[in-house]
């Protein structure tokens, strides 16, 4: 990692990591904490902060886990007044089983991600909020899919242009 200093504060930060054999586990406070192994996470981070705005730039992203790849190719997260992320795929299934980690999310729509399964990727996904709380969504659908859970059914190769626009 190399450190770029400014006024006696860190200004940017740019990383080349190589990390194998990973275990993240979740905060919660429990009998048996989550966790999900990371078999290899490559790649190149930049990190700036200005007197009112950061940056995460991460060209290259690799993550396998689980018999599962994603590569993240193109992330950006800006911060101001609006945000902006951009990521060129996102493979749902390994996302997925992140969201296992978090207590942000109620337990049984996790207990239904997990047994859903889903499938497919999101390609050249772009989401921004803008400084008035609105908040943009554009992404590419490839193959989505579902596993039938319960009473709720499955779905597969759902390919389209996802849309969304909040205000």
């Amino acid at each position: 990692a190399w450190l770029t200093m400014k006024n006696n504060r860190v200004a940017a930060v740019q990383s080349n990591v190589d990390f194998q054999a990973i275990r993240l586990q979740s905060t919660a406070l429990e009998e048996t904490p989550r966790s999900i192994r990371i078999d290899q996470l490559t790649g190149r981070t930049f990190f700036t902060r200005g007197a009112d705005k950061w940056s995460l730039q991460i060209p290259e992203l690799a993550i396998q886990s689980q018999g599962q790849q994603q590569q993240l190719k193109g992330l950006e997260v800006n911060s101001s007044d609006s945000m902006s992320v951009a990521v060129d795929r996102i493979n749902l299934r390994l996302v997925s089983s992140f969201a296992d980690l978090t207590d942000r999310m109620p337990a049984k729509f996790r207990q239904w991600l997990a047994q859903a399964a889903p499938a497919g990727t999101l390609d050249n996904v772009v989401m921004r909020r803008f400084a008035n709380g609105r908040v943009q969504l554009d992404a590419d659908a490839v193959g989505l899919g579902v596993n039938p859970v319960a009473s709720t059914p499955g779905i597969r190769g759902v390919s389209g242009r996802i849309t969304a626009d909040e205000a």
